[in-house]
């Protein structure tokens, strides 16, 4: 499994217009793709929407990204608010540590980070995404 975090500046007051459009399109149509989603983040403080979404295959996650923006699919979902409405994301991509160095850091930077958890349903609280 690849993985890649994905973080992107919104517009301030823009935020509840962005995950509305970015669950109704971005989310299915990167699960249409074969992508799975580790979860979303909202920092109100800052404004920033922050996500990690994977993918499996034997061609890899450059691939299947690629094939994902060259869709027809996607070309639709570009003029919608997810498209037009933030600033340039930035990524980090990452493949997974051991299972015990996962478990310690996932455990810290969740003790750590000031955000909201924004699940697949729009709202916020724990649910699984999948």
């Amino acid at each position: 499994m690849e993985y890649q975090l994905r973080r992107s500046r919104i517009k301030p007051g823009r935020m509840a217009e962005f995950l509305d459009a970015w669950l109704a399109g971005v989310y299915p149509l990167r699960k249409q793709f074969g992508f799975r989603f580790v979860g979303a983040w909202v920092v109100e403080a800052s404004d920033e929407f922050v996500w990690i979404l994977g993918y499996e295959g034997p061609d890899g996650f450059a691939a299947a990204d690629a094939r994902y923006y060259a869709s027809a699919e996607r070309g639709a979902v570009a003029g919608t608010a997810p498209a037009r409405i933030p600033s340039p994301a930035s990524t980090i991509s990452a493949k997974p540590s051991s299972p015990s160095r996962r478990s310690r850091l996932r455990s810290r930077l969740t003790a750590r980070i000031p955000a909201v958890l924004i699940m697949p349903n729009g709202t916020s609280g724990p649910q699984q995404w999948t």
